[in-house]
């Protein structure tokens, strides 16, 4: 486990906590403060900009350590965060340094707004403009599934300012630091299967105007400042997938060892253990792969295809290990207020995203085997 996790105390936010907050619609604002007094939202940001100076190995780490602890899909305020820095240290100005410094401390909470309704795994499909207003901006559009929608400070807000040029989608596209704030700035929370805790919902963006200073990168150059922290992010996806399974599979091992049935803890049976094994050594190499890839993403190496593995991976491993405590829980699993309950829902947040199942097998294929692109 993490150093980072070793040194952190979550022995007040475990699974009543955690199922608390998802219950009762609350964001976890205990756990955001205890984890902020130690930096962990920019854990991977500089020292000069006020974070701790680690890579994504040591984030991944951290991820699965919290999310196993308890914490599930609570975890991703702390991913989105140390994921947003990211790019705007990279790609920032020099204005945004005491910003970086406000997002390490969690005073700051950034939440990422490229996808639309119509715009989801194809981002060629972005509709939200952006045109110049005198020095400035003003953005005209909707994003859809917005994390960190209410509790969010800021957003990082991708938006379309020309047209692509010569069939290239990506050219054109322009990324602003939004202030929430921002005359201009509405959102309507979207009801989901879970995250009652962190709403999802869309962001409406009324003639709202930005500065010069608000662009990340280059104008037209927004997703070139965004991709790699994109590949960060399903490397990352792949953690919590590690991290729900292991959550799950430590739960389902004490309740076999514990409840019994016909005069025997459960657990002795092999149709319970065989099932449980299998995860725990699917479980392990997955941790050893994502661990790798984040380290090779850390030495600068080019791991789009591994990385988008390492979501696939992550899911299936996660999907399959909450299936399986739930079958050993049985109908105990199945009621409101357990975490096996939480997790049966939360887990089909890594099926659809940062991209579906299919769009990653199919990314895969093209990128990683030379065959023809089905996209």
């Amino acid at each position: 486990m993490s150093s980072i996790v070793d040194g952190l105390d979550l022995s007040p936010f475990g699974d009543d906590y955690w199922n608390g907050c998802e219950a009762q619609g609350r964001f976890p604002e205990e756990f955001w403060r205890h984890v902020s007094e130690r930096r962990v939202p920019g854990l991977i940001l500089s020292r000069e900009s006020g974070g701790l100076g680690m890579g994504l190995r040591e984030l991944c780490e951290a991820v699965m350590g919290i999310v196993s602890s308890g914490a599930g899909i609570g975890v991703y305020p702390l991913i989105s965060n140390n994921l947003a820095g990211k790019v705007i240290e990279s790609f920032g100005k020099d204005r945004h340094r005491e910003f970086l410094r406000g997002l390490a401390e969690g005073r700051y909470l950034c939440g990422l707004a490229v996808t639309e309704e119509q715009a989801g795994s194809d981002p060629s499909g972005i509709g939200a403009r952006a045109r110049r207003s005198g020095s400035g901006y003003v953005i005209e559009g909707r994003k859809f599934l917005v994390a960190n929608l209410i509790r969010a400070t800021h957003y990082l807000v991708l938006c379309r300012t020309s047209e692509p040029e010569g069939g290239r989608w990506w050219k054109g596209l322009t990324l602003f630091l939004l202030d929430k704030s921002s005359p201009g700035v509405e959102f309507a929370v979207r009801p989901s299967l879970s995250m009652g805790h962190l709403p999802v919902g869309e962001l409406v963006l009324k003639g709202c105007t930005v500065g010069e200073e608000d662009v990340i990168g280059e104008p037209g150059a927004g997703w070139v400042a965004l991709s790699r922290a994109l590949v960060a992010d399903r490397i990352a996806y792949g953690a919590v997938g590690a991290g729900i399974a292991e959550l799950a599979l430590s739960r389902a091992i004490r309740w076999a060892s514990s409840r019994r049935a016909f005069g025997r803890p459960i657990g002795a049976n092999q149709g319970v253990q065989l099932p449980l094994a299998a995860i725990s050594a699917k479980l392990s190499a997955l941790k050893a792969y994502v661990l790798q890839v984040a380290e090779r993403f850390d030495r600068g190496e080019s791991v789009e295809v591994d990385a988008m593995a390492a979501k696939y991976l992550g899911a299936e491993v996660a999907m399959e290990s909450v299936s399986t405590a739930m079958r050993v829980f049985a109908g105990h699993g199945f009621l409101k207020g357990t975490t096996v309950e939480r997790l049966v829902r939360e887990v089909w947040v890594l099926m659809a995203g940062p991209v579906t199942q299919e769009i990653a097998l199919a990314y895969i294929a093209h990128r990683g085997l030379g065959l023809p692109s089905t996209l």
